[in-house]
């Protein structure tokens, strides 16, 4: 009982805040009660999960973690590349290659 009062103290703190709804907070109460999980461990940014359902049209959390997932790794290996700006020295000629890919 302990648990659930913490997690109904911390709820109504998110609620007030503005990072829950109610009816948020009230489906991740019922899921620690099935899971036995501190609220903390259960909640994920849902204004942040309903906002990437509704840009994507992703139907499952799954999906959405492994869109997003994806996404950062492409934009971490993209800003990896840009570090290398001016420092690799290339020997060729731009509009042979141009002509080469008509």
């Amino acid at each position: 009982m302990k648990l659930l009062n913490q997690s109904i103290k911390l709820g109504q703190r998110l609620v007030q805040q503005g990072h829950l709804t109610q009816e948020q907070l009230e489906t991740m109460l019922k899921r620690q009660k099935t899971t036995r999980k501190k609220l903390g461990e259960l909640l994920v940014d849902e204004k942040l999960v309903e906002e990437g359902f509704k840009l994507t049209r992703l139907r499952t959390k799954k999906d959405l973690v492994n869109h997003a997932l994806r996404e950062l790794v492409a934009k971490k290996k993209r800003k990896r590349l840009l570090k290398l700006e001016g420092r690799v020295e290339w020997a060729g000629s731009l509009n042979q290659m141009r002509k080469s890919r008509t």
